[in-house]
């Protein structure tokens, strides 16, 4: 009777271990659902980073743009041209932003950006700022080679890919941050300032500063 008990205390010890290794060794699926949406979601789940700061997916456009300091001259430029309330706004959304970076308009010559930024050229600066923007939400994986966008402006965008796979805008801007998700929609910063054809701007100078620089080199020469 004794041997019947140990045997039967034996079984119950095996069944418990194997019961706690199965328990432990198996995986979690909300934990590999939630690990497989952030590495493949992560700016939806945990934000991106864009100028050292974390954009979150809780806090509008401006407000995570404004948090970025590769992004101040372009948010500067929307308060000057009064566009930021509207692109904050959560009624009026979504929008897709393609926020040119600091360094694209160090490009431009400083002529031009003080001249955009005058209070008197602020329909000029609305026009440009329009340009980048367009409705509702466009992520990089939604974008094909050849596609045409219609901006807040009037004026269309031509989405292109390169060889290397990057994907360009008007064959001049290239994406570098993409899909950089708000409330009230996506942000995608690019290299260079996109000025539209027939906005009326076409005539202020978008040359380099260092082009600038090498006009007043040899005048002063001359």
């Amino acid at each position: 009777m004794r041997n019947k008990n140990l045997v039967i205390l034996v079984i119950v010890i095996i069944i418990v271990v194997v019961g706690l290794w199965w328990y432990f060794a198996m995986p979690n699926p909300s934990t590999t659902n939630n690990e497989n949406a952030t590495s493949t979601g992560s700016s939806t789940a945990s934000g991106v980073t864009v100028g050292g700061a974390t954009m979150l997916p809780t806090q509008n456009l401006v407000e995570n743009a404004s948090q970025a300091n590769n992004l101040s001259t372009f948010v500067s430029a929307l308060q000057e041209a009064g566009l930021a309330n509207i692109l904050q706004s959560e009624s009026a959304g979504p929008f897709t932003i393609f926020a040119p970076s600091n360094d694209a308009f160090a490009k431009l010559a400083t002529s031009t950006l003080d001249s955009w930024m005058q209070p008197e050229n602020q329909s000029e600066l609305q026009k440009i700022l329009k340009y980048d923007v367009v409705e509702g939400t466009i992520r990089t994986q939604d974008m094909q080679d050849g596609d045409v966008l219609t901006t807040l402006e009037g004026d269309t965008l031509k989405i292109t890919k390169d060889a290397q796979g990057n994907i360009m805008i008007n064959g001049k801007a290239m994406i570098e941050t993409p899909d950089v998700v708000s409330s009230n929609g996506i942000l995608h910063v690019i290299d260079t300032v996109l000025v539209p054809n027939d906005s009326g701007v076409s005539s202020i100078s978008v040359s380099s500063s260092t082009s600038e620089s090498t006009s007043s080199s040899a005048s002063t020469s001359n």
